[in-house]
């Protein structure tokens, strides 16, 4: 496995990104996502960029985007695998984890395990094996459930994935909230006791799903239906572990940020969480499937990203989000209609 790679003694600011729900194979725009690669690329010493992280739904289901990756080198990929080698080439980390449309479910709707082979074909143990911020992965020769850990001056870094998980069998959908926190259980508390034992390292989790549009951590997409576990339910669709990897991480002390995607209604939406011993950490979803940069509701997957800057000197991070085919990061009051907040910063806890 990989360790804690980078960093040494150097404080200088550094950078991370999140981008989600690319959907390659259907609907990433190429040219959008030609202009993003190209940014990452040509700003990448400048930006002193070190991870970009994909929170679900980088590919669409079961595509030939699975199908042609040579996961030893990359060559031979579609769009969405070359350009994430090229980004690998120039030494920038890549974390992804499943979303509902490259989780374990095929087009036709059944629970076969084929994505999960093409899942680890494409990032698997040979993509994630020289990487030197790769950690650790919850289950053996599955990287769906996986952590990253480095150093960068005096900042100590963890990432957290957490896959998205569909119900056993031919059902497409959890009946109850209960049945949905039964089923994160065990890769929500392999996190828990990730952060718990790496009290040094700030902790950001890192899943398709975690909150709706109000911000508030879920496990669902029907607003009508309670989040509580023991209450009846008109109907239930899964929407992923969010309120089960809050209660599972909010008594940690060491929890920075999460960063989602999914939501369909909204392109992005921030929102800051208290946690049980009263600090506070920054939730951020993000995605680019109705960008309203490119257009009223219309679908340019791909165009832009969050860039968070780190300070360890200052111990705040500083969110923008950067619009590709414009080539410049957008002004805060841009398409704030939409929940675009695209310049902020916010404090980090000082850990022992």
């Amino acid at each position: 496995m990989g360790g804690s790679g980078g960093g040494g003694n150097n404080d200088k600011d550094w950078s991370f990104i999140q981008i989600g729900d690319l959907h390659a194979g259907i609907r990433l725009a190429g040219p959008s996502w030609t202009n993003t690669i190209n940014s990452i690329l040509a700003s990448n010493q400048a930006w002193n960029l070190k991870l970009v992280v994909s929170p679900g739904d980088c590919y669409e289901e079961d595509t030939n985007e699975f199908k042609w990756i040579d996961s030893g080198t990359g060559i031979g990929g579609s769009t969405m695998t070359n350009a994430i080698w090229r980004v690998k080439a120039a030494g920038i980390s890549w974390l992804n984890v499943p979303g509902n449309h490259d989780s374990d479910l095929d087009l036709a709707g059944t629970s076969t395990e084929t994505n999960i082979i093409y899942w680890n074909n494409v990032f698997g143990t040979n993509f994630y094996a020289s990487d030197p911020y790769w950690f650790s992965n919850r289950v053996a020769g599955d990287t769906r459930d996986l952590a990253f850990k480095f150093t960068n001056g005096s900042t100590k870094m963890l990432f957290i994935g957490l896959r998205w998980m569909n119900p056993s069998g031919s059902e497409t959908t959890y009946q109850t909230t209960n049945d949905v926190f039964i089923a994160y259980a065990t890769n929500c508390a392999w996190a828990s006791n990730l952060a718990r034992a790496y009290p040094d390292h700030l902790v950001v989790p890192v899943m398709h799903y975690f909150m709706d549009t109000n911000g508030n951590p879920n496990t669902k997409d029907i607003p009508t239906d309670p989040n509580d576990q023991n209450l009846p339910h008109l109907s239930y669709v899964n929407e992923g572990p969010g309120l089960v990897c809050w209660n599972a991480l909010k008594s940690a002390p060491n929890l920075m940020m999460i960063l989602s995607g999914h939501v369909r209604a909204r392109p992005m939406v921030r929102s800051s969480l208290q946690c049980d011993d009263g600090h506070m950490v920054d939730s951020i979803m993000f995605n680019t499937q109705t960008n309203p940069t490119e257009g009223t509701n219309q679908i340019v997957n791909g165009g832009c990203f969050v860039l968070y800057t780190v300070s360890p000197s200052k111990h705040y991070v500083r969110g923008r989000v950067f619009e590709a085919d414009w080539g410049r990061f957008m002004t805060n009051g841009e398409f704030s209609s939409h929940g675009f907040v695209n310049d902020w910063t916010f404090p980090f806890k000082k850990l022992p």
